[in-house]
C-alpha cells in the first residue's frame, strides 16, 4: 500500500499516515526513536527511495529512522491487513508440520 502523505500532530502525539484507504495514526510510543521536548521531530516525508510504503523523521539530534506502513496497520489492526498476516501464519505452521525437519 502506498503512503500519498504523512503529518506529525505533536498535541495527540501520533503521526497521521494518508493512503488510498484512508488516515491512520501511528503513536509516538510505536516509533523507535520518540521525540520529546528535548529532541523534538524535526522532519518527517514519505520515503521515495521505498516505494511511497514507508516514512522517514528526523529528531533535532540528528537521529533518523524510517517506518514502514506494515507497521501503522498492524498498529491500527487494520482488517485486511490482519487477515494476511494470519494467513501468513498459518501457512509457516502448516509447512512446519508437513516438513518439521525443514524449517
Amino acid at each position: 500500500m502506498k503512503i500519498r502523505s504523512v503529518k506529525a500532530n505533536n498535541h495527540k502525539k501520533v503521526i497521521e499516515v494518508r493512503t488510498y484507504k484512508g488516515v491512520y495514526e501511528y503513536q509516538y510510543a510505536g516509533l523507535g526513536l520518540c521525540p520529546s521536548k528535548a529532541n523534538p521531530l524535526t522532519s518527517i516525508y514519505v520515503d521515495d527511495e521505498l516505494g511511497k510504503e514507508a516514512f522517514t523523521y528526523s529528531l533535532a539530534s540528528g537521529d533518523e529512522d524510517t517506518i514502514h506502513i506494515d507497521r501503522v496497520l498492524e498498529q491500527n489492526r487494520d482488517p485486511a491487513f490482519m487477515r494476511d498476516l494470519l494467513l501468513y501464519k498459518l501457512t509457516i505452521e502448516a509447512s512446519r508440520c508437513l516438513n518439521p525437519h525443514r524449517i
